[in-house]
């Protein structure tokens, strides 16, 4: 509906007839965007989106059976080819009997992009009895080229290097949760 107020659309691009009615602006949904602060292509805002994702604990070549979650929750909002990502994930098992390669979190809601130098990484913001036998200072989720998953390190000293990374099913303990937040570049 053109008249709906835009702070309650799922999927907004904003249209040339706009109208500001006790506050809340109104207006045609266009697919071809708003220009804002100039007319040139570096001021077009083409894409704004808000939605779910669902959150999964994993291994970079692969597991074996799955955790038991009792919550896999993730929000993001998407402006252009920003992604900002928020998520809560909480397990009451660990069924997982094999897995190869490092751990990592999947299922983020848009594939990143290839070039090292757009990576970045995400914030473990808290953590829940996750691990088992491991010693851990702090820890970040490291972003991967052209997928939907970012790998887990973290820092096994007090020197702060992000250098080191969980490469078994046996480090994840029986139940625990994480909270993850954190902003990454997607084609567009």
């Amino acid at each position: 509906d053109a008249d709906k107020p835009v702070s309650t659309a799922t999927q907004t691009a904003l249209g040339a007839k706009l109208s500001l009615s006790g506050g809340t602006m109104t207006g045609n949904i266009i697919a071809t965007g708003i220009n804002l602060g100039g007319t040139g292509s570096d001021n077009l805002l083409d894409d704004y989106e808000e939605g779910t994702w669902t959150p999964e604990i994993s291994f970079y070549g692969g597991k074996t059976g799955a955790l038991t979650y009792s919550q896999q929750t993730g929000y993001y909002t998407k402006v252009g080819d920003l992604v900002h990502v928020q998520c809560w994930i909480t397990w009451t098992a660990n069924n997982i009997t094999a897995s190869s390669g490092d751990l990592t979190i999947d299922g983020f809601p848009f594939i990143t992009l290839s070039a090292n130098s757009s990576r970045g990484g995400m914030v473990i913001g808290y953590v829940d009895s996750a691990w088992t036998g491991v010693t851990m200072y702090q820890q970040a989720l490291r972003q991967e080229a052209s997928v939907n998953r970012f790998v887990h390190n973290y820092s096994s000293s007090t020197n702060g290097n992000l250098n080191a990374s969980i490469s078994s099913h046996t480090k994840i303990n029986s139940s625990g949760g994480l909270m993850i937040t954190g902003t990454y570049k997607t084609t567009g």
